[in-house]
């Protein structure tokens, strides 16, 4: 028989084993659980870390082909730009060219008609010898009033208001500026013999008045040149004529060396290109309106 005492002392002993036995198993089972989540973890990391590098990987390729394809399209451009912008400036080049020739093609048609006016006019060497108080020789000497009369009038209205088709073609290359002192070159030259003609043949009493006291006439004079030449002008006795023929051909030969030489042409919107156009446009109706009596009368 099993004293109570020795049996209560087995069940604590066997109480105290279960206990170290439990408690040691869950220590262990904390380690275990402890370990398996490092590796866990570390194989999480390690496939995270995998799909970056791969993701990054992508990415840096992706990038990189954005790149080439965004330098082979700004290459591309870059050398349809080149092409544009060469074929650009051979075109203006050429159009320069093209447009210099015509300038230069128009310069040498007035400069003809220039020439063909001076043989026109040689008749005026009878008025440039005339000075201003003897005016009325042109009456009285037999010699000058048969001169006079030999100049044919519709001769002088038909050359002052003639274009030719060549110069008119080329109108558009003349600046406005020169043109205006080539209408005032014509009307120096031509309108003095015609306004003496019609007064001649008038049969007129009242004085002969000199063509440069004429109010077109001082206008166009007092526009064309400086102060200090309108002086030197005013000063002159005889050959008033012949002098504005050469201080005229002058400023045009001056106003066509800047326009040949300056690629943007000539500013022609100048008070004295505005002072001989209003001044020539007049001239111009009077003689329109000469050449329409006389192709009336006739």
């Amino acid at each position: 028989m099993i004293e109570p005492d020795a049996t209560l002392n087995a069940i604590k002993q066997a109480a105290n084993e279960l206990t170290l036995i439990l408690g040691g198993t869950q220590v262990v089972l904390v380690a275990l659980i402890a370990w398996l989540g490092k590796i866990w973890a570390e194989r999480i990391l390690e496939n995270d870390r995998r799909k970056n590098r791969v993701f990054l990987e992508e990415l840096q390729n992706s990038l990189l082909n954005d790149r080439e394809r965004t330098n082979q399209t700004l290459t591309t451009q870059l050398d349809q730009s080149r092409f544009l912008f060469e074929k650009t400036i051979s075109r203006l080049s050429e159009n320069q060219k093209l447009i210099s020739e015509k300038r230069l093609t128009a310069i040498e048609t007035l400069w003809k008609s220039i020439i063909e006016l001076r043989e026109l006019t040689a008749g005026n060497v009878l008025i440039d010898l005339i000075r201003e108080h003897e005016q009325e020789l042109f009456r009285t000497t037999k010699v000058l009033n048969e001169q006079i009369k030999n100049i044919s009038l519709p001769d002088l209205t038909k050359n002052f208001l003639k274009i030719t088709s060549e110069l008119q073609a080329n109108r558009i290359y003349i600046p406005e500026i020169i043109w205006q002192f080539y209408n005032s070159y014509k009307t120096i030259l031509l309108t003095p013999q015609i306004q003496l003609k019609i007064v001649l043949e008038s049969k007129s009493t009242k004085p002969l008045v000199p063509w440069y006291k004429e109010e077109s006439f001082r206008i166009i004079i007092e526009a064309v040149l400086d102060d200090d030449e309108v002086k030197e002008f005013d000063s002159l006795s005889i050959n008033q004529i012949s002098w504005m023929q050469g201080r005229i051909e002058a400023k045009i030969l001056a106003l066509v060396r800047e326009y040949l030489d300056n690629e943007s042409g000539l500013d022609s919107s100048t008070k004295t290109t505005l002072i001989l156009g209003e001044a020539n446009h007049r001239v111009e109706e009077t003689v329109m309106q000469i050449e329409h009596n006389l192709s009336h009368s006739a």
